[in-house]
């Protein structure tokens, strides 16, 4: 298989103790994350390297009779432990959607790093409005990406259109199946358009739903393997691998009846100088922007992490935390999206799980003085990702 036995532990291990930190404290805000999911890929091939889905079970239950109260114990388990949520999780991504909306506008021609926008902390839209708090002020499309700026991507998703953008998020590996071979199959989650929106809902698609697209709310739901894919485009520059978990398949005795090659889906010819605004908003996403607290003594300049955090609503329940990532960021090997559902803030719940993934790959010496509690969240998050979206056509 190509799972890596020590990440694979390393992730378990990391989301495990995140959730358990989490259901400890009094803050109702995140207490109440109890499931997430982890997946690692090598952008330079599809390679699986680390899948988790939590809550888990036990497979050695299985091994015999499975005694009936134990099985219905898993079964009536509204977490439901037997989904893998790593290809069965659809969730609205929140802002690591954003490099999405970048990638569109800068292949489109619509934008340049010369061209400078202006945040006030408001956009409005009809009789609608997008926050962003603090106002951002002068900034252009790295600044943007970095802030995680709402009026910058609207702006963006406004000149580009709803059907382009749609378009470019499926190229990329939203919306359709990644691929990956695996019982029970993948879910292919969901981009929507004005066209998608009057056949299936027989309705007209609003300007603002155009925004909230770019900033991946709304119609968008995604799973965390189409994530990995994703940005393993952006890492590896233009090839979108179908991810694989198995290697080769051999005998008993070692011979070898079948291998696997890596298989690269459509190669996307992205711009040079699309990748790099792309990679270096990222880049500063970490060291300067929303993840900047999460790794604290983490050294970036010898192993530079690029990523995106997010935080998405999810209606009658607490926020989801996100953070998709890969390092080093000069030459990615690994891809690592993190998923804490009800998790609050991504900042917060899933860049430090991310971050003691590559402490652990890196063998970077954990830093004591930097933990989950000691991390604040910028408000360029807290309204820049979530609880922002004043929907009322």
């Amino acid at each position: 298989m190509t799972i890596d036995a020590r990440l694979q532990d390393a992730a378990e291990k990391a989301i495990r103790d995140h959730l358990a930190w989490a259901q400890s404290q009094t803050n109702p805000n995140i207490n109440k994350a109890k499931a997430g999911s982890v997946v690692i890929m090598d952008p330079r091939n599809g390679d699986v390297l680390a899948m988790v889905s939590y809550p888990e079970f036990d497979p050695n239950l299985f091994v015999g009779n499975i005694s009936s109260k134990a099985f219905n114990e898993l079964k009536s388990n509204p977490l439901n432990p037997f989904s893998n949520r790593v290809t069965r999780g659809q969730f609205m991504p929140g802002s690591i959607f954003k490099p999405i909306t970048v990638i569109a506008a800068l292949e489109e021609g619509l934008v340049t790093t010369n061209k400078h926008f202006y945040c006030t902390g408001v956009v409005r839209v009809g009789n609608s409005q997008l926050r962003c708090n603090p106002p951002h002020e002068k900034q252009n499309i790295i600044e943007g990406l970095k802030n995680s700026c709402n009026t910058v991507m609207a702006e963006l998703a406004f000149s580009v259109g709803p059907e382009k953008l749609a378009s470019y998020a499926k190229l990329l590996g939203l919306g359709i199946k990644t691929g990956l071979n695996l019982e029970p199959e993948e879910l292919q989650g969901l981009v929507g358009d004005p066209d998608w929106k009057r056949t299936m809902r027989h309705e007209v698609w609003y300007p603002m739903e155009t925004a909230l697209i770019a900033i991946g709310q709304s119609f968008v739901n995604v799973t965390p393997i189409q994530l990995a894919q994703v940005y393993s485009v952006i890492a590896n520059g233009g090839n979108v691998y179908q991810p694989q978990l198995v290697k080769k398949i051999t005998t008993a005795s070692g011979e070898t009846i079948k291998e696997f090659s890596p298989k690269v889906l459509r190669k996307i010819k992205l711009k040079q100088e699309t990748l790099e605004v792309i990679r270096e908003g990222l880049g500063k996403v970490v060291s300067e922007g929303t993840a900047r607290y999460s790794f604290q003594g983490f050294p970036l300049k010898q192993i530079p992490v690029a990523g995106k955090t997010g935080t998405a609503e999810n209606k009658g329940k607490n926020d989801y935390a996100f953070f998709a990532s890969y390092a080093p960021a000069d030459q990615p090997e690994l891809v690592v999206v993190v998923v804490v559902e009800e998790g609050g803030f991504g900042s917060q719940a899933a860049a430090p799980i991310a971050r003691k993934i590559y402490e652990e790959y890196f063998e970077v010496k954990p830093q004591s003085s930097v933990t989950v509690k000691s991390i604040s969240p910028t408000m360029a998050e807290k309204t820049g990702d979530s609880k922002q979206e004043q929907f009322a056509e």
